[in-house]
């Protein structure tokens, strides 16, 4: 697996369940990684709680887009919890 074989931001990546294998891969091997998206400008990830924190406390560092969005999910995804979000990076 690379970070390249993972899709966290893609809706049919949790059609069986959280993948947790996934999320543990990225806090070892690309904790803050550039995912891309064919149809999109691409996002940014975050996957360990310390570098959450640190983004959030620091917002003269770090800025949210002017844009957040909940995607619309397939019919086929399983329902439950919250939306899918993902952040619009403006770089």
């Amino acid at each position: 697996m690379t970070p390249d074989d993972i899709h966290v931001g893609n809706p049919d990546t949790y059609v069986a369940g959280v993948p947790h294998n996934q999320f543990a891969f990225l806090r070892r091997h690309a904790p803050v990684f550039r995912h891309r998206e064919a149809n999109g400008p691409g996002f940014w990830a975050l996957t360990r709680h310390e570098d959450n924190v640190r983004v959030a406390c620091d917002p003269a560092t770090f800025r949210q887009a002017p844009a957040l969005f909940i995607e619309e999910r397939s019919s086929h995804v399983k329902r439950g919890g919250g939306g899918l979000m993902r952040h619009i990076s403006s770089r």
